[in-house]
């Protein structure tokens, strides 16, 4: 793996897990930002969304490969609006 070089925007999505009843398991992506205090530190700025998943096929790296791209996709298009690019 090539050496990280630390640049990074302002801000990031977190991702996060919650098991829900119903054998769902809840993926969940809130808005992050750099604290201005210390650059290594983000803090939650606001909840984005969040993507219900079968939980026995999520543990077993069997989602389809629509949900898949649907995570992708998601994920790539907030970081994209968030940091005006």
């Amino acid at each position: 793996m090539d050496q990280d070089d630390g640049v990074r925007k302002g801000c990031a999505v977190g991702i996060s897990l919650a098991s829900r009843d119903a054998g769902t398991l809840r993926l969940i992506l809130d808005d992050l930002e750099l604290d201005n205090q210390s650059p290594d530190v983000w803090r939650q700025w606001s909840f984005f969304t969040f993507i219900d998943l079968p939980i026995t096929q999520a543990k077993e790296h069997r989602l389809t490969e629509q949900e898949y791209a649907a995570i992708g996709e998601i994920l790539l298009a907030r970081l994209i609006a968030l940091n005006s690019l």
